[in-house]
Formats: C-alpha cells, sequence, structure tokens
C-alpha cells in the first residue's frame, strides 16, 4: 500500500506555498517512463513556469556525496489541477 505523498512549506516566488516533491508523486502514480523525462514532458505540457510554479533544488547523494540528484517542487494548487487533467494518473480515493 502506498504512502500519502508528504506536503511541505517552501518559498517559490514572493510566497510559502505547500509543495510536493514531483519525484515522490511519480513513484505514487507509478509511472512507467523515467523520471527525467516525465517530469520534462509536464512542465512542457502544461506549460509550467519556474519559480512560479515549481522550484528545482539540487542536493548531494550518495555514500561519498558524490550524486547529484535534482528535485522539482511542485506547488499544490498547480498539482491538483495537473494530477486530476492527466488521464494517465492513477487517482487514489
Amino acid at each position: 500500500m502506498n504512502t500519502l505523498i508528504q506536503m511541505t512549506d517552501y518559498q517559490i516566488g514572493n510566497d510559502t506555498v505547500q509543495t510536493v516533491n514531483a519525484r515522490d508523486l511519480y513513484h505514487f502514480i507509478e509511472v512507467g517512463k523515467a523520471f527525467a523525462a516525465w517530469i520534462q514532458d509536464r512542465i512542457i505540457q502544461y506549460g509550467f513556469i519556474e519559480h512560479q510554479d515549481y522550484v528545482v533544488t539540487v542536493s548531494k547523494t550518495g555514500i561519498r556525496q558524490n550524486v547529484i540528484q535534482k528535485d522539482d517542487l511542485i506547488s499544490y494548487p498547480l498539482l491538483t489541477r495537473w494530477h486530476w487533467n492527466d488521464p494517465k494518473a492513477k487517482h487514489k480515493g
């Protein structure tokens, strides 16, 4: 059973908004393609605007902290519009 996606407050533009990590959403809805391709397709398809609808964070992971991981944090209002309009999304509840 999948758990719900964690929401966090994050500043996008001049506002602090609730966001979800796109990578967490990707795993939750069980997308069948590579994450990088999937998120890039969604950004283009829905016309997301960086620093308005989402932000990209960069962190180092791995045992030696030598793997760079980019995470897209999507604003919750945008997420709901996107998710419910996506015919391939696995809707919960």
